[in-house]
């Protein structure tokens, strides 16, 4: 399992890997800490616009690329909330905050990390060290 802690600088957890974003089909999902002022949607702006991608804030807040690919900001507050990822297939999912998850929340969607896409799935999380 790879957890990284984004020492420093954790916009390169929150906002990884934007050389896919012109693959097709790939999704990504971020959870957690995302309407916050200065939070993970804010810093998206900065990065996503440049790259083609079109921001969508309902129903689902979602960037959308000209390849397909898309990024989904969303939010688990309740043990049920896994529920809304069954059948989901997502080849990268970020955690901002791991430890605001349950046991139970993570690996659940650790079973949801897989794709028929071509990218290998893989899921990065962000932890206070403190």
């Amino acid at each position: 399992m790879n957890v990284a802690a984004s020492a420093g600088n954790p916009s390169k957890t929150r906002i990884s890997k934007i050389g896919v974003v012109f693959h097709t089909q790939y999704e990504k999902n971020i959870l957690n800490q995302i309407f916050v002022e200065g939070g993970l949607w804010d810093t998206a702006y900065t990065i996503y616009p440049y790259c083609g991608g079109k921001a969508v804030r309902s129903p689902v807040s979602v960037w959308r690329f000209p390849s397909g690919m898309k990024v989904t900001f969303s939010y688990m507050e309740l043990e049920k909330d896994v529920l809304k990822w069954q059948g989901a297939q997502i080849p990268l999912i970020l955690f901002d905050e791991l430890t605001h998850f349950s046991r139970k929340q993570f690996f659940y969607m650790l079973s949801r990390n897989r794709s028929i896409c071509g990218v290998k799935p893989y899921v990065r999380a962000t932890c206070n060290t403190h």
